[in-house]
């Protein structure tokens, strides 16, 4: 192989690597972006549980009601969400390990062509 197809070949494969990297980050924010909003939401539970406690009337357990109905389906979307882009997150997690593991092959080939080149050069000094 020519040593510009090798060195194409890299950085093709580094490319592709790069993005996938990208794509990573970008899936990581947004699953950190759900944990931080579960939080929140499970800090607001507390919150409105203390508060609940300390009201009395029909009014105040009818607004408990409604607010435990909400949290909930907030809840459950949050997490409906978290599923998705951990699944989202494996999914890619798979191909990237895949593109390394491609971009390391091509970089093998590239230093083995270059150990071969430099050893043909000092075989040829040699005599």
């Amino acid at each position: 192989m020519k040593k510009d197809a090798i060195e194409d070949l890299v950085a093709v494969a580094e490319a592709r690597f790069e993005q996938k990297r990208k794509c990573l980050a970008e899936i990581n924010s947004e699953e950190s972006e759900v944990l931080q909003a579960l939080e929140r939401l499970r800090l607001q539970e507390v919150k409105a549980a203390t508060e609940l406690l300390h009201a009395d009337g029909l009014a105040s357990s009818s607004a408990g009601l409604l607010w435990q109905k909400w949290a909930g389906q907030m809840r459950r979307k949050l997490n409906e969400k978290l599923v998705r882009t951990r699944a989202k997150k494996e999914q890619t997690l798979l191909s990237a390990r895949q593109v390394f593991g491609q971009s390391y092959a091509a970089r093998q080939l590239r230093d083995d062509h270059r150990n071969q080149t430099e050893q043909r050069r000092k075989n040829r000094s040699f005599f």
